[in-house]
């Protein structure tokens, strides 16, 4: 263990820190900043916040281009049928493949990200996705067809592993729940607003020229993080949690105060107080100290900086396989990559039946219209956003005071209970109006509640295994995004055969309780999260150790 490190015993397991600096009434006297910055400006946590926006911004964006880039070609399938004869099925083998091609993705690309920094991923995925772009504009072929979307989704798992990372690096705890909602958002816009646009830009200019646009989207990505996105892996021994001498001083501070002011009241005097005395001598936490003795790294500097870690070609593949290993060993992580396979699980069969039910009668909508039926799922996601950004946070400073100053990861997870209500009351609204041909608005309402307490849940899970998991967070990520894919690659293939045999309405009334049952599963770690860290701490530890050196 690092020297100076927290032990994870019953108290403080991994995640559980000290966040909040209280004073003898319980009073919040400053907020403690998690992870522990260095002295050193290059610290990417002791950045400014416009250069953390900025980066951030860049991701964000990232995240915009590369989901959109995935779902755009599904509204150039029609004209694609037409012009190059490619039959429905072979589409649909297509839409396969590119899941598959996520899940390999996050499993081959995530050590690179881990041993050779953020930057230099960034800039040879975008580049690389410009090339396909422009390969899928001139696509002839169902090879092509395979091929780059294979490819396009292979190198589209990046954008939710790498960003997480990215999370971690520049923001501290009382900060990632509303940058994982903004970033939940940016993607939504991609999944949601892109296909829409597709499908007019076919519509008006054809097939071809959807792939031409995403160059240019990408293209400007690229741009933009040659000139200006900068490297957020940092090297430093450091730990997630605060050290021991740092949570007594915390204690000091307050038995300091009590001591003053029991002098105070009982007249006694001294020269100088006791609390001025021996807090001179206590390190603050709740702000960042700079070293101004290390010189700050220029422009041309930070953007060729290599910050490439130390370890072997067996250490770099054993990242292949270890993130299966951690699932099976660390509940916390299985459930949180369940919850987010069941949120796009219920997405897909939204997709799905969309595509299937709205061009049929009685709504025979016209291919824009159908493309237009996604908004609602966009503007519940970002009611549910808009809610949760400002909230998540706010919720666990205050949950941590009344915790004696102690932050636990599953203080986040009350806000999700308040949205789970939302998913089987959209889903039976919608499984209603398809059952019984109610009006599409109906429907779309359907489809908005449930995005609305989905959305949540995402960002939540999300944020959740980055506090409380941070040391292992990029092999986390490649073992959720895994499981996320999964019901993406077989929902396609069996969800029609299951609403023919069942009925739409049944179908929804199962997905409702089997999604609600998974959703309230979260009570456990509500109650018992703790205990279940504290049962996996020395598992934890282990994978810990055998990760690339960054920052803990």
């Amino acid at each position: 263990m690092v020297p100076g490190a927290v032990p994870d015993d019953a108290r403080f397991p991994p995640g559980t820190v000290t966040l909040e600096d209280l004073s003898s009434r319980g009073e919040i006297v400053h907020t403690v900043l998690l992870p522990r910055p260095t002295r050193d400006p290059n610290d990417p946590l002791n950045w400014p916040l416009w250069r953390k926006y900025l980066n951030f911004g860049l991701v964000c964006y990232y995240a915009l281009a590369v989901f959109a880039f995935i779902v755009v070609t599904i509204p150039t399938w029609a004209p694609m049928n037409e012009e190059l004869g490619f039959s429905y099925q072979v589409l649909n083998n297509s839409y396969a493949i590119g899941c598959g091609g996520v899940a390999i993705g996050a499993v081959a690309l995530t050590p690179l990200a881990l041993k050779f920094g953020r930057r230099q991923i960034y800039i040879v995925s975008t580049t690389l996705q410009v090339g396909i772009c422009i390969w899928e504009a001139r696509l002839q072929t169902v090879a092509d067809l395979y091929l780059v979307t294979f490819l396009s989704c292979f190198l589209g798992a990046l954008a939710e592993i790498i960003i997480q990372m990215t999370i971690a690096d520049i923001f501290f705890i009382h900060q990632r729940g509303a940058m994982n909602s903004i970033f939940i958002f940016s993607q939504q816009i991609g999944n949601a607003v892109a296909p829409v646009v597709a499908g007019y830009i076919t519509v008006g200019l054809g097939w071809r020229a959807v792939w031409w646009a995403m160059a240019i989207l990408l293209g400007v990505a690229l741009l933009l993080f040659i000139f200006l996105y900068e490297e957020t892996k940092f090297s430093a021994i450091l730990t997630e949690g605060i050290p021991p001498q740092f949570t007594e001083d915390i204690e000091a501070r307050q038995d300091i105060h009590q001591s003053s002011e029991t002098k105070k009241q009982t007249n006694q005097k001294s020269e100088r107080p006791v609390e001025k005395i021996m807090c001179e001598e206590i390190p603050p936490l709740y702000e960042i100290d700079i070293d101004e003795s290390i010189p700050t790294m220029t422009y041309r500097q930070r953007l060729f900086k290599l910050t490439v870690s130390p370890g072997s070609i067996s250490q770099l593949v054993m990242h292949v396989y270890q993130p299966f290993h951690i699932m099976l060993l660390i509940p916390g992580i299985l459930y949180m990559a369940v919850v987010y396979g069941t949120s796009w699980a219920i997405m897909t069969i939204i997709g799905t039946n969309i595509a299937e039910y709205m061009p049929s009668p009685p709504y025979n909508f016209t291919p824009s219209a159908v493309d237009l039926m996604i908004l609602p799922v966009f503007i519940g996601t970002c009611i549910g956003m808009a809610i949760v950004e400002p909230t998540c946070d706010r919720l666990i400073l205050y949950l941590s005071k009344k915790n004696n100053g102690i932050y636990e990861p599953e203080m986040r997870l009350w806000l999700r209970l308040a949205f789970v209500p939302f998913v089987p009351a959209g889903l039976m609204m919608a499984g209603c109006g398809f059952w019984y041909s109610l009006p599409w608005p109906s429907i779309a309402v359907g489809f908005g509640t449930a995005s609305l307490g989905i959305s949540p849940a995402n960002s939540i899970a999300l944020t959740y295994v980055t506090d409380a998991y941070t040391e292992i967070l990029g092999d986390t990520m490649v073992g959720i995004t895994f499981i996320r894919n999964l019901p993406s690659m077989i929902l396609p293939f069996f969800l029609l055969p299951w609403i023919n045999r069942m009925g739409v309405l049944n179908v929804y009334i199962m997905v409702s309780v089997l999604s609600t049952a998974i959703f309230m599963i979260r009570l456990v770690f509500i109650y018992f999260g703790k205990r279940i860290r504290t049962a996996s701490a020395d598992r934890y530890r282990w994978f810990a150790s055998r990760q690339f050196k960054e920052r803990g």
